[in-house]
Formats: structure tokens, sequence, C-alpha cells
């Protein structure tokens, strides 16, 4: 959304078009279209003067069924609380270092660090597996399938999603393990280390799940 008054632009608003999986009163799901946020800006002289209020209704009207990361809680955060929005205060994020000291000194928090070096005790010898050549379809199938169960709200993973956020990203090379019929399917990629500070870790690879998408729940 483009915001022009008397022929000038002085604001804009972004947004990205995507499907949701949306849990249904029944204990299902259906699929509906929506959107993601993105970036948006007023000029500073016409802030506070509701002009970001319309955009923010234009794309409502647009996409009814919308979603965001990273909006600050000092200023655009008040405004979709004021206006009956839910908020996650937190994301977890699940870790499993196959190097628990090196992942440890990769930490800027150090209040968990007890925690992850109990990891050290618990991790097994893995086995040694190779990445498998992915089908859409039947990737579709799993997630479908184990998400269905459960009636949780996300972005549908149809196979054109598969394809061009994974097969057919321009930025990474995805790895997927698994059977999606026999135990699931989880994606990865490698990424290079950037710390700066650990000059022994900087510049090193490292294994990032992306997805896990187990078979059932059982």
């Amino acid at each position: 959304v483009v915001l022009d008054v008397v022929g000038k632009i002085v604001g804009f608003r972004g947004m990205f078009p995507v499907l949701f999986q949306v849990p249904e009163g029944n204990g299902g799901t259906e699929v509906r279209s929506g959107g993601v946020y993105a970036f948006w800006n007023v000029i500073p002289e016409l802030r506070g003067k509701g002009f970001g209020r319309r955009m923010h209704d234009e794309m409502l009207r647009i996409a009814p069924i919308v979603s965001g990361l990273g909006s600050n809680r000092n200023t655009s955060v008040p405004i979709y609380m004021k206006n009956g929005w839910s908020y996650l205060d937190t994301l977890h994020r699940y870790v499993r270092p196959l190097d628990v000291m090196g992942y440890s000194r990769l930490l800027h928090n150090k209040s968990g660090l007890v925690n992850v070096r109990r990891w050290d005790a618990d991790l097994s010898t893995p086995l040694a597996i190779e990445p498998t050549q992915p089908d859409t379809s039947r990737l579709v199938d799993v997630w479908t399938t184990t998400t269905s169960e459960i009636g949780i709200f996300t972005q549908y993973r149809n196979e054109e999603f598969w394809s061009w956020r994974y097969l057919d990203s321009p930025g990474f090379k995805y790895h997927f393990f698994g059977d999606p019929e026999a135990t699931g399917v989880v994606v990865a990629r490698m990424e290079v280390i950037y710390a700066e500070d650990v000059p022994e870790l900087h510049g090193k690879r490292m294994l990032r799940i992306i997805e896990i998408v187990p078979k059932d729940l059982v």
C-alpha cells in the first residue's frame, strides 16, 4: 500500500502474500489466504496524524488474516494490541549442539550454561545418514497429516512452498533427511559462524536445523 497525499508519496506499507493453515471449530484445519507484514513508514512530518492507521486498515481489507515478526514494542506493537491483536512475548528455539563447549562459547547470555553443558552426557553417538532427494508431494502429505492432528495456526506448506522456500532457494542449499512415509523429514542447511570475538570458531561452519516434521506425534 502506497500513501499518496496531493500527488506526493509520503508513506508505504509492505506485505508478503501467503497461505495460512487455520484451525476450524470441529478440530480440523482450512487453508485461507492472508499476508505477512513487512516494513512500513510515514515521513516524519506526517506521523501521528492517522495516516499509518489508514494504511493499516487498507492492508486488513486486502488480507484479513495477517502475521508479522520484529515489530517495535515502543511504536507499532501498542497500535496492534489496541486493535485486538495477539502478541507472542518470545519464540522457542530448540538446540542440540554437536560440539557443546563450542556452542556455549557463542552464547551471549550465559544464564543457561549449566543446562547446555548437561547435553554432553545426553548426546549419544549419532548414526551417519545421507541427505535424500525430496518429493514435494510427499512432503505436503506428511505436513498435512501431522499438523492437522493438532490443529495449529501456521503458514501452509503446499508444493509451491517447499519449492520456492527450500529447493529453489538462491541463498542457501538445503538438505533433507529422513523418509516422509516412515519417520518424517528434517530440513537443514550449513551456515558460516560469524563470531569475531571467538577467533577459533569464527568462519567455521555449523549445521542449522530449520524444519522438523515427524511422521506422527506418537
